[in-house]
Parts: C-alpha cells; sequence; structure tokens
C-alpha cells in the first residue's frame, strides 16, 4: 500500500458537497471514478458488494495486526484508466488512509461500464 495521491483524494465539488478524486491522476479534477467493489473486513469475515450482489466469506483482515474494522473500495478512473483500492483501517480509535494501486485498465478506459456497484 502507498500514499499515491492521497492529499488530493477529496476536492471541493457542488454547493457543500466534496468529490472524490483519482489518486493516481495528476491532475486536480480527475473526479470521473466508478466505485468496483466495496469489501468490509470484521474479525475473520469480509461483506463484499459489487454488481453481482453481496458475499460473505471468511477471510482474515489483510492489515498489519489484524485489528478493527477495515474498508476496501475498489475504484477505476475515465481518464487513465487507474484502477486500485482505497482503504479505511480503523486500529486502536484511529482511521488510517491507505492506497494501493492495481494493474491498470487500457488507456482511458474503464475495465467494464457493467462492473460498477451501480449503474443505471
Amino acid at each position: 500500500m502507498g500514499k499515491g495521491n492521497l492529499e488530493k483524494l477529496i476536492v471541493p465539488g457542488y454547493g457543500e458537497d466534496y468529490l472524490m478524486n483519482c489518486p493516481q491522476c495528476k491532475g486536480y479534477k480527475a473526479v470521473n471514478i466508478h466505485l468496483i467493489s466495496i469489501k468490509v473486513y470484521r474479525g475473520t469475515d469480509a461483506t463484499t458488494i459489487n454488481e453481482k450482489g453481496i458475499f460473505v466469506e471468511s477471510i482474515p483482515n489483510p492489515s498489519p495486526g489484524r485489528r478493527g474494522a477495515r474498508i476496501e473500495i475498489e475504484y477505476n478512473c475515465e481518464q487513465e484508466g487507474h484502477h486500485g483500492i482505497i482503504a479505511l483501517q480503523f486500529h486502536k480509535g484511529e482511521v488510517f488512509i491507505q492506497h494501493e494501486e492495481l494493474a491498470k485498465t487500457a488507456e482511458g478506459g474503464l475495465l467494464n461500464l457493467l462492473d460498477d456497484i451501480w449503474r443505471d
């Protein structure tokens, strides 16, 4: 897990809302990202939500120490085809934000539009 560009992860959006920026893009407003999956680790179980539904499986928390809940958001970026995971790891009253780069998708393309958690 690396920091990527986490200092620019949240950017001003519309009104009082903020937008999540692609942490791998160099630009200030690389906000066209798609949520591919969300995985929540609690104890020895992980719940995954993706385009196929909701799944629970026995998987140990991958974080060092394996203590506290962990939330992983898998994303894909429209601009450059970046693909990665943003993780929120709880440990002793603190929430750590981590980033992991995954294999890049086709230049400027998505994995597959149907891979979004929800798309209407």
